[in-house]
């Protein structure tokens, strides 16, 4: 039995793909080894610029630092800060109050909507029994 055309060119293709990656295995592998690499280095050049520019930023929070405590502002902050709080509490408190009244309002409002709907559906129900006895017993006469 003599091979199909097609398992000779499938054989064909398959030595072709294997002679490609033979050959250019090792040149990706050198490629992507050169990348890690070059990656490798910028990464640690980040690292000690990040380093650098961090330290220069601390120096310049440390004398700021230095420089706003001689003001002597800091001390009378916490007091200033317990006064700000208790008003915004005392406000914070009145509108959760109102909040809640509204919410019972609006909740005692839905629970008196569906009474009224569940009325009104009993009533459509005890009707449309009466018209359907009705319509049954004039049927039956």
């Amino acid at each position: 039995m003599l091979p199909t055309p097609q398992f000779l060119y499938t054989s064909q293709l398959d030595y072709l793909v294997r002679a490609v990656r033979i050959e250019e295995l090792p040149r990706q592998k050198a490629v992507f080894e050169a990348q890690k690499e070059e990656d490798r280095s910028r990464y640690e050049l980040e690292v000690v610029e990040k380093a650098k520019t961090d330290r220069i930023n601390w120096d310049a929070d440390v004398k700021d630092k230095a420089a706003l405590s001689s003001c002597a502002v800091f001390g009378h902050t916490s007091a200033f800060e317990d006064l700000i709080m208790n008003a915004r509490r005392i406000v914070h408190d009145a509108a959760c109050k109102s909040e809640d009244e509204r919410a019972e309002m609006e909740a005692e409002k839905e629970k008196f909507a569906r009474a009224r709907q569940r009325k009104v559906d009993e009533e459509r129900r005890i009707m449309e029994e009466r018209v359907a006895a009705e319509k049954v017993s004039n049927i039956n006469q």
